[in-house]
């Protein structure tokens, strides 16, 4: 499945910027569910992008590196790796496959190296991109 040209333009749009943390875009990303026009094919993309991003990273833990952002002392919690069905991972290798923007294809490849141990997905596809990128802010094009 690749993304339609609409939802393409969304994720472009909302990590155009430079942030601290993929976390950071989850509220404009959750904006855009909320007042865009999307069907239900398309909500259901964005709904597991908004999830990914939700993660807490915490890249001193090898064995875990990614949890819940939240966790209160009732045991209740944030979204965790663990709570990513088998359909929420195929959807997330097939627009791993597009051209995201970085810190996004990071996190997608990541997300799923870490429930698939594929190899590619951990080096690959983020790697090649951010190396075009930063040829092409030396003015050089790759």
């Amino acid at each position: 499945m690749l993304l339609s040209k609409r939802l393409k333009q969304t994720i472009d749009s909302v990590f155009s910027d430079i942030r601290d943390d993929c976390y950071d875009y989850r509220v404009d990303l959750l904006s855009t569910l909320e007042t865009m026009g999307y069907d239900s094919r398309e909500i259901e993309i964005l709904e597991v992008c908004v999830k990914a991003i939700s993660l807490a990273l915490n890249p001193t833990n090898t064995k875990e590196p990614f949890g819940s952002m939240l966790v209160l002392a009732d045991g209740r919690r944030s979204v965790n790796l663990s709570d990513f069905s088998n359909a929420e991972l195929c959807i997330l290798d097939s627009i791993s496959q597009c051209d995201l923007p970085t810190i996004f294809s990071a996190r997608v490849n990541d997300i799923l190296w870490v429930r698939k141990k594929e190899y590619k997905c951990a080096v690959a596809r983020p790697k090649v991109r951010l190396r075009r990128q930063q040829f092409e802010l030396r003015g050089a094009r790759l």
